[in-house]
């Protein structure tokens, strides 16, 4: 059972005479519009600190909020989809090429251009800053060769630069953050990108936002913004880390399926019971 904050448990700082009457799922004091919420703001800057730092504290030890129907919509989405893996390879470096070349494409093109360059360059080792020519001749039916080329070249390089090889195998030794810290750190990729590697070939229980991942996520009713990436945080901290894999492979799946930007099929869903925008868009899409 996941902890959850309760009106019971609201949080009460006597040392400050502060108790908040509207604590339910609040941990955001600076923000709030209570009347505790305006008292704290009038504290001093250092009793604000301290007090920050108490709230912080207690969130990261005791107080995970998971959204509350996230087991049985993972649950609903594993019988419907069956956790697809999305034709990601297994091998590290392989994973991130792939995903590379699948970034700003709208159809599966990628795959046929990742398979491309495989067979012309069986090891990564084998492309050079001389080969930067070639590989943009492979990548240019897929899109955005140049950029692409040069972001793959250039990764290479700096594995061999760090490694002295093409590879990604030291990341398994190390912690999720500095794993994600490292893979942010190469040519053209980001935090999902990094994410996703992680998730798909070391097994880390972490959760990649792209955009159906955060269009379902606000569908349901999470606490999101406007953009995937502005919303990793969030959405991330909102699944169980034992969900993470299922949430998201099947979250890919669900929003390439019916949960569409546009009309999506809501009369199809099988998890239409648990979602916000079923209940106030009902019959509009009709």
């Amino acid at each position: 059972m996941f902890k959850s904050f309760s009106a019971s448990s609201s949080p009460t700082f006597s040392a400050f005479g502060v108790s908040c009457p509207s604590a339910k799922n609040c941990v955001r004091p600076p923000n709030c519009r209570s009347a505790a919420g305006l008292r704290l703001r009038s504290l001093s800057a250092g009793s604000r600190c301290i007090l920050k730092g108490v709230f912080e504290a207690m969130i990261a030890t005791s107080c995970e909020t998971f959204f509350p129907y996230i087991e049985k919509v993972c649950r609903m989405l594993d019988r419907t989809y069956r956790r697809p893996r999305h034709g990601n390879p297994s091998r590290p470096l392989d994973d991130l090429i792939y995903i590379v070349l699948s970034t700003r494409t709208r159809d599966s093109s990628f795959v046929n251009t990742f398979r491309r360059v495989k067979s012309n360059f069986p090891s990564w080792n084998q492309i050079f800053p001389k080969q930067t020519g070639r590989l943009e001749r492979i990548l240019l039916p897929g899109g955005l060769g140049r950029l692409k080329a040069r972001q793959i070249v250039g990764i290479i390089a700096e594995l061999r630069k760090r490694f002295g090889s093409a590879t990604l195998a030291p990341i398994a030794k190390m912690g999720d953050r500095h794993a994600e810290l490292f893979l942010t750190s190469l040519p053209g990729v980001g935090p999902k990108i990094a994410k996703c590697v992680l998730m798909y070939t070391f097994d880390r229980r972490v959760l990649p936002v792209d955009v159906h991942v955060h269009r379902l996520a606000t569908r349901l009713g999470f606490r999101t913004k406007r953009r995937p990436d502005t919303s990793q945080e969030l959405i991330e901290n909102a699944v169980p880390p034992k969900l993470r894999y299922s949430f998201h492979v099947n979250a890919v799946a669900h929003g390439r399926t019916m949960c569409f930007g546009q009309r999506p099929l809501c009369g199809e869903c099988p998890i239409s019971r648990w979602c916000q925008y079923h209940r106030v868009h009902r019959g509009l899409n009709r």
